[in-house]
């Protein structure tokens, strides 16, 4: 029998607990307090390329001219928009 069984069945009696039965065999692994896992870091380049993708969105799929009819009129962010008949959209003042 290993010596820190013999060890443990003195200490409690013939009968080991669960509990003790990890810490008295052997040397494991101990459990430290120092870094946990870092994060993955992200690169300049793909948090600009979103940033950039997002504000072009919006105003092209709205100025789309192929979705609408010519002499149509949209405000966008407060300006008015009319299609002309050469489907290109000309700021009415």
């Amino acid at each position: 029998m290993i010596p820190q069984y013999k060890q443990l069945m003195q200490q409690y009696g013939g009968m080991i607990p669960f509990s003790k039965m990890k810490a008295g065999s052997g040397k494991g692994k101990g459990t430290s307090k120092g870094k946990g896992t870092s994060k993955r870091k992200r690169s300049v380049y793909t948090r600009n390329r979103r940033r950039y993708s997002k504000k072009q969105k919006g105003c092209k799929s709205i100025l789309n001219p192929n979705n609408y009819l010519p002499r149509t009129i949209l405000r966008i962010k407060g300006d008015l928009y009319q299609l002309n008949a050469h489907k290109v959209w000309k700021r009415i003042e």
